[in-house]
């Protein structure tokens, strides 16, 4: 609908002559922005749809015995949760559709509505972010990576601005960095979370599985669509994976993959001994 010139006008027209009630339906956060909330103020309420959670996937296909909950979840982290994706029965079809998903989106919501002219960079930058999921965000670094390894000079405006338009497309999502002594945001320091993995996955040319890094990535979707405000916490030996408020409610979540010794098994649990509140802590 956002692409029919003055679709809001008529809409607000509807609205304002007739008992309807009606349900706009977009792909990227610039559909109730700027103009059209002018156009449409106090008159509508907007909510993200997000992909599957992983108990929706087993809801969904009623999975209920164990070794199929492990089965379903070694498929999740590899392939997401976009619905019509279990409407599909092999990897070919899946790898297919979520490719076009992609390309739709980028196409659509990126290169054509920010007018983007060097489609090479700009597809380099998205190739890299999407396939290192949960990774702290430097812009210093990533100038220095496209430098080194791929020949193409960037400035971090341009960069920032690439990252953003990812954004508003709903590809990823950013979490702010909080510092828990401080008890403030710390600009310009992010971590960008895959809004579906599956995303990630048909990106992948071959660079190895990170295990740890989606199952944080699935964390962190979980806690949003559950209506978590999610950030990374700082501290001044390290991080806490996530710092989750909802209303009065907040916990604390650390994120590993495998305890294999006792110095992950430290690092994991020892984050938390400098905080000094009562809220929930998980590893």
């Amino acid at each position: 609908i956002q692409n029919v010139k003055n679709w809001e006008k008529a809409v607000n027209s509807f609205k304002a002559s007739k008992n309807v009630s009606i349900f706009i339906t977009g792909s990227n956060s610039d559909l109730l922005s700027g103009e059209l909330a002018t156009h449409l103020a106090g008159r509508y309420v907007s909510f993200k749809v997000y992909p599957f959670t992983f108990g929706e996937v087993c809801e969904l296909k009623n999975i209920t015995d164990k070794k199929e909950i492990e089965d379903a979840f070694n498929d999740y982290i590899m392939w997401g949760g976009l619905p019509q994706r279990f409407m599909l029965t092999d990897e070919m079809q899946t790898r297919t559709y979520l490719s076009d998903i992609y390309n739709s989106i980028i196409v659509k919501d990126i290169i054509t509505r920010f007018n983007i002219k060097d489609l090479d960079l700009f597809n380099r930058i998205v190739e890299y972010i999407v396939t290192t999921p949960s990774q702290n965000f430097s812009a210093e670094s990533l100038c220095v990576y496209l430098a080194s390894k791929e020949e193409r000079e960037v400035s971090k405006v341009t960069l920032y601005n690439y990252v953003e338009y990812m954004t508003k497309a709903m590809i990823i999502n950013k979490a702010d960095r909080y510092d828990v002594r401080g008890k403030r945001i710390l600009t310009g320091k992010y971590k960008y979370y895959l809004t579906d993995l599956g995303i990630g996955q048909v990106m992948n040319t071959g660079k190895r599985l990170q295990l740890g890094a989606y199952l944080e990535n699935i964390v962190y979707n979980e806690l949003i669509s559950r209506g978590y405000d999610v950030k990374v916490g700082n501290l001044e030996k390290g991080e806490i994976d996530f710092i989750a408020t909802r209303a009065k409610e907040k916990i604390y979540i650390q994120v590993a993959y495998i305890l294999a010794d006792e110095t992950v098994v430290e690092r994991e649990f020892g984050a938390y001994k400098g905080i000094e509140d009562n809220y929930p802590k998980y590893v």
